[in-house]
């Protein structure tokens, strides 16, 4: 059963209704999907959205029936441009503490999130899909921190680039602003498959299911320790990571029981 948000309303467990103007949530058996919905715009991302994205991540984070997490956008044009130019520059200079406040918060979610890549992915678009766990692109997709060509450095969440790949290719990418094809970010493993368009939806459906069908507890488990090994030295990530596979093995023997 379909618990849908196409008339920008989401459903949060516990009752009550929240109403959404740049995306969209909709829920269907233990996947939440999170749809940008400013194709107009090519979903360029603004404060509005980076809110509202957090709000429907905290909704998510308090739903026990969600399991995994897909992002998504609205179009063929884009999965995002980046952030919206014209509002940015209108607003205080906080925007990048807002920007990594929700990508964190995607980070920090223990539930896996897949994003589903269709067009360009440009900077704060691609700070969105490097907080994801698991990326699947069309052939179309294109993605670039076209930052370096108006003068500013890429920050954030980019630092992300250089454990997703090559430091050598996460410089090639900031230093030129140039694209990369979606071919060449597989090889270069900063996607983890590419289909053709008409197999994009399909297969992020795929793996979310695949996904959702795993023990709840052990997924959660296996992203903290991950966050643990991305964000600590080699030993304590070690350390956590045996502990954290000991309270989940014998979670599991208590279940058996």
């Amino acid at each position: 059963m379909t618990s849908s948000c196409r008339h920008d309303t989401d459903e949060k467990e516990g009752g009550g209704n929240m109403s959404y103007e740049t995306i969209i949530v909709e829920r269907e058996d233990n996947i939440a999907t999170i749809t940008l919905n400013r194709p107009h715009a090519m979903n360029a991302i603004t404060r509005k959205m980076l809110r509202e994205i957090q709000e429907a991540i905290n909704a998510i984070r308090n739903d026990s029936n969600v399991r995994v997490v897909v992002f998504k956008a609205a179009g063929d044009r884009a999965f995002s441009a980046g952030t919206d130019i014209k509002e940015m520059a209108q607003t205080p200079g906080d925007n990048g503490i807002l920007l990594h406040e929700t990508l964190k918060g995607i980070r920090n979610l223990l539930k896996p999130v897949v994003c589903a890549v269709n067009g360009y992915c440009l900077g704060a678009g691609l700070d969105l899909m490097l907080s994801c766990d698991l990326v699947v692109a069309s052939e179309t997709a294109r993605f670039s921190m076209p930052e370096i060509n108006v003068g500013v450095v890429s920050n954030v969440e980019a630092i992300l680039l250089s454990r997703a790949m090559s430091i050598f290719r996460a410089k090639e990418m900031c230093l030129t602003g140039d694209y990369f094809d979606a071919q060449k970010a597989e090889r270069c493993g900063l996607v983890n498959d590419v289909v053709p368009v008409a197999r994009l939806d399909a297969r992020v459906k795929e793996l979310a299911a695949k996904l959702a069908g795993k023990d709840a507890t052990a997924l959660a488990v296996q992203k903290d320790v991950i966050n643990k090994w991305l964000t600590t030295d080699l030993e304590t990530a070690m350390d956590y990571s045996i502990l954290a596979h000991s309270l989940c093995h014998g979670a599991q023997w208590d279940k058996k029981g």
